[in-house]
């Protein structure tokens, strides 16, 4: 047989590759990381399966009743008007209580501060009926913390530095001596009295 081919083929050569034997899948990769959730977009979507499920099933009860087109458009806005405002009157309830419990809450505050103002302004030696005034004059927002824990320490040095400009609120034992028959002696003056010769002069309120 007479050879056609100049030069010989390697048949072998030119042969396709053998297949690559099938592999696995990759195995899907393992997290130990649960899964993030967004709780706000999940209570969304269970309130709009919820809302279309009570929409479907008034639909249902509607038809039954005869009511449908236009008639039962406006049978479900009469209703979802009808909810909304419900659900409002029951939030505005819920923020008065709210309200009135905090205004409670502060009131109950107010008054154990005062109570310990009390205790405090009578360690100082405070009049009684000067208690009032001096507190009135104190700058109270610094009684207590910004947890509303009241602070003695701070009650007590407020009412200490009015008092420095105020001391005839603060009670004294009257000292009277009388001047003696030929004495040139003027009688001593109670705390009150020197306060007020200080700070008004020799006037009318001012015994001497």
């Amino acid at each position: 047989m007479t050879d056609l081919l100049r030069f010989k083929l390697n048949i072998q050569l030119f042969a396709d590759d053998p297949a690559d034997p099938p592999q696995d899948p990759p195995a899907a990769s393992q997290s130990n990381k649960n899964p993030e959730l967004d709780y706000d977009k999940l209570a969304e979507a269970i309130e709009k399966r919820k809302s279309r499920t009570e929409e479907g099933a008034l639909k249902g009860i509607l038809k039954e009743k005869g009511i449908t087109g236009s008639e039962m458009d406006e049978a479900l806005k009469a209703y979802k008007e009808a909810k909304q405002n419900k659900a409002k009157a029951e939030q505005e309830r819920i923020d008065n209580i709210i309200k009135e419990n905090n205004e409670f809450k502060k009131a109950q505050l107010m008054q154990n501060v005062t109570n310990e103002a009390k205790t405090i302004a009578k360690e100082l030696g405070v009049r009684d009926d000067r208690f009032e005034k001096l507190i009135a004059l104190c700058d109270r927002s610094k009684f207590t913390d910004e947890k509303g824990v009241i602070d003695k320490e701070a009650i007590k040095k407020e009412m200490e530095i009015q008092l420095k400009d105020v001391p005839e609120f603060k009670s004294t034992k009257n000292i009277v001596i009388t001047k003696g028959k030929g004495s040139d002696v003027p009688p001593a003056m109670t705390d009150d009295e020197e306060y007020r010769r200080r700070k008004y002069g020799k006037n009318k309120y001012y015994r001497g």
